[in-house]
């Protein structure tokens, strides 16, 4: 009966993990800017939701092929949500090069989630 009690009266915990996502124009997982001018600034929109059931510190890095371009630091508690408009500059030219999000956690010297876009830069 006690055993039966517990499991009753214990919230379950479901599965811990962050979402990491890109969007493009429109809010819409479509329509990245993959066309970019050297030196120009583009907007990506970068979106993080801790459902890891603790508060976590996360590091986000944009890198264009080995360049870093982009660094931002984000703390966020359980269940919430971080999406903003990060602004991307390119400073090399050439044709499909790889733009990658990496998402660090607490931390951790190893991306936790990678993203990226094939680009064009003129």
């Amino acid at each position: 009966i006690v055993a039966l009690v517990y499991v009753i009266v214990t919230p379950k915990t479901g599965e811990h993990f962050t979402e990491f996502y890109i969007l493009g124009s429109g809010g819409k997982a479509a329509d990245y800017p993959t066309d970019l001018v050297f030196g120009e600034p583009s907007t990506v929109r970068v979106g993080i939701i801790n459902q890891d059931y603790e508060s976590l510190n996360y590091s986000l890095v944009v890198v264009l092929e080995n360049s870093t371009i982009y660094r931002d630091s984000i703390s966020l508690g359980h269940n919430t949500t971080w999406e903003e408009d990060v602004s991307i500059v390119p400073f090399k030219n050439g044709n499909n090069l790889k733009l990658e999000f990496l998402l660090y956690k607490n931390s951790s010297e190893v991306p936790y989630r990678t993203l990226h876009l094939w680009v064009d830069v003129s």
